[in-house]
């Protein structure tokens, strides 16, 4: 029984093969074999010059980026933004550190070391009461912060002021639009970045003001109270 029907399988196979042929479906055909190869080169070839197409618009794309942010190498772009990020948090973080001092009445390590700096603004009287002569230290403090970073607001302005001068001489010179693109670009970046520090410091001041005007009020509400609460003087016994 399994003879018989592996020979039938063996038949029905052999048929379709007449079939086939009788068909017109080739078994082998040297011919059509290498017009296939070459159909598959052909192929390959334009796979390939799509693959190039693709990589070109991506490099394209990177330097399209790249002339916007005004500098070709991409890292040196994400480097200065950072560093921007770091010199606002600077700005923030002294005046964020005072408004805390202000509402717990302690005055961190930190900040006694800036008032050590600056004690000579202190304008009240050794012999005050403690509560009012703190009230004294924090407008301190708070005018040293703000004269500590204008100084440093002054050095970093200095700075991109004079990147940008270069960087406008460097534009004079230069003979390839590309690269005066670049230089362009890169000009305006800088220019966007100082405007940006330039803007938080205002804002730094601005804080700084009103601080100032609270702690002159707290000032005079604590005078006020020391005076009340001084001893009479008797002039009988003077």
């Amino acid at each position: 029984m399994k003879e018989k029907s592996f020979n039938m399988a063996i038949l029905s196979c052999l048929l379709f093969s007449l079939q086939a042929t009788a068909g017109g479906i080739p078994v082998f055909d040297l011919t059509s074999k290498l017009e296939n190869a070459q159909q598959w080169a052909k192929e390959a070839k334009q796979w390939l010059q799509t693959a190039q197409h693709y990589k070109d618009q991506i490099a394209a794309y990177k330097q399209q980026l790249a002339t916007a942010t005004g500098v070709r190498d991409i890292a040196s772009f994400i480097t200065q933004v950072k560093n921007l990020k770091a010199d606002l948090e600077k700005l923030r973080q002294p005046g964020q550190a005072l408004n805390e001092l202000l509402l717990s009445g302690r005055s961190p390590a930190q900040f006694d070391v800036l008032y050590q700096k600056y004690k000579i603004f202190d304008t009240c009287n050794t012999e005050q009461s403690r509560n009012y002569a703190n009230i004294c230290k924090q407008q301190v403090i708070n005018k040293a912060i703000q004269l500590e970073q204008t100084d440093e607001i002054q050095k970093q302005v200095s700075h991109s002021l004079g990147e940008i001068n270069q960087l406008s001489q460097r534009v004079a010179l230069s003979k390839d639009l590309k690269e005066s693109q670049d230089l362009a670009n890169s000009i305006q970046l800088k220019s966007v970045m100082l405007n940006t520090l330039t803007t938080q410091w205002e804002m730094s001041v601005k804080a700084s003001e009103q601080r100032e005007k609270m702690l002159e009020d707290e000032r005079t509400k604590r005078w006020n109270k020391q005076q009340l609460n001084a001893p009479i003087t008797d002039f009988n016994n003077l």
